[in-house]
């Protein structure tokens, strides 16, 4: 079956100023997209593709108010019944203005809301601990799909092991991320972690995980982690059909701030949406990053699980050379890290010593 992922950002503009926050400057533009515009793009897509993930992204998306939504998922309404089109919906946020209208609005369309909260130490990087804590309780009341992106700076990795027994403790699903030197990052440089730290902690974390029988909810991160194998791309999908539409009403490649430099139309202005992935900027996109992988990848240790996505993921977000090889380098020792810590599970599962692996790891392995 026929996939895409879209990316709507209905604003860039944001209502707080994350320390972190890789858009920067970006987030102070108050430009607000027309829901026409965003409903053309689903009508074009559906043409083509009968299974559509869509992620509401920002900026805040919450801003634009809640009637953008209703009519949006108004209309995707009409294609399923019409059309028998598959929506998988994703909503990220920050969770300030999640009221209760706006909840049963996401939960009545089966949407996954994504809040960005840093467990006990979200007050590093963020405000409003109190209200977005409050928001994410009533979408668990509510048995609402929700899972927290946690960011990781140098105050707060130390405490990996605090903040995975807090999120359990929640019963608040999870992933975490580093802090990136990018955006209001830059100014805030005290808060970058160096490459070793990240990668040791995420190592000590991992191997309790993999033995933890009662840890209850989703570490999305180490689930991850627990599918890197040394012959298999552990992103095989990521590069495939992904757009983005941002509040100008122009379509992008992914919605990262990097791909702003390759514009590929308006949705009234094409005739169909594959159209994008054959323009000139998309194949100038492609041609740009097949030359970092040619450059980078192929004397890589990690290739094989790798293949080129952490460079191509990297790029859409900056295409600064320090950083790219920056992000290469920790992405290599994670995976040389991680790998082995698999391999010996491996190990284990053929000599049959499974007894003190948790369920995830036997499901992933057995």
């Amino acid at each position: 079956m026929k996939r895409i992922e879209l990316t709507i950002k209905p604003t860039l503009f944001c209502n707080i100023k994350c320390k972190h926050c890789f858009y920067g400057k970006m987030t102070q533009c108050r430009e607000m997209l027309n829901i026409e515009v965003a409903k053309e793009l689903i009508i074009k897509t559906s043409k083509n593709y009968k299974f559509i993930k869509v992620t509401f992204h920002g900026g805040e998306p919450t801003l634009v108010g809640l009637d953008f939504y209703k009519e949006f998922f108004n209309l995707e309404k009409q294609l399923i019944k019409n059309q028998g089109i598959h929506f998988d919906n994703f909503f990220t946020t920050n969770g300030i203005l999640l009221n209760d209208n706006f909840i049963d609005l996401l939960i009545s369309n089966n949407t996954l809301i994504n809040i960005s909260f840093d467990g006990p130490y979200n007050h590093l990087l963020r405000t409003n601990t109190d209200t977005v804590f409050k928001n994410i309780k009533k979408i668990q009341e509510k048995k609402g799909r929700f899972r927290c992106y946690c960011v990781i700076c140098n105050d707060s990795v130390r405490h990996l092991n605090e903040i995975y027994d807090w999120f359990n403790d929640q019963n608040f699903d999870f992933k975490t991320a580093p802090i990136e030197p990018l955006g209001n990052a830059i100014s805030n440089q005290n808060l970058m972690i160096s490459t070793k730290e990240l990668a040791d902690a995420f190592i000590d974390i991992y191997k309790r995980w993999i033995y933890d029988k009662d840890f209850k909810v989703k570490y999305y991160t180490l689930m991850e982690f627990a599918k890197f194998d040394r012959e298999t791309q552990f992103k095989p999908f990521w590069f495939n059909k992904n757009l983005a539409l941002n509040p100008n009403g122009i379509i992008y490649p992914f919605g990262r701030p990097n791909d702003v430099i390759y514009e590929l139309g308006n949705p009234f202005n094409i005739d169909n949406i594959d159209d994008c992935f054959n323009s000139e900027n998309y194949l100038k996109m492609l041609s740009t990053i097949n030359g970092y992988f040619e450059s980078r990848c192929n004397t890589c240790k990690s290739k094989g699980v790798c293949n080129g996505v952490s460079i191509a993921m990297s790029y859409m977000y900056n295409n600064n050379d320090d950083y790219l090889y920056r992000c290469c380098e920790q992405a290599n020792i994670l995976f040389q890290s991680i790998l082995k810590i698999n391999d010996s599970i491996k190990n284990d599962i053929r000599n049959k010593k499974i007894e003190k692996y948790n369920s995830f790891i036997l499901k992933q392995y057995i």
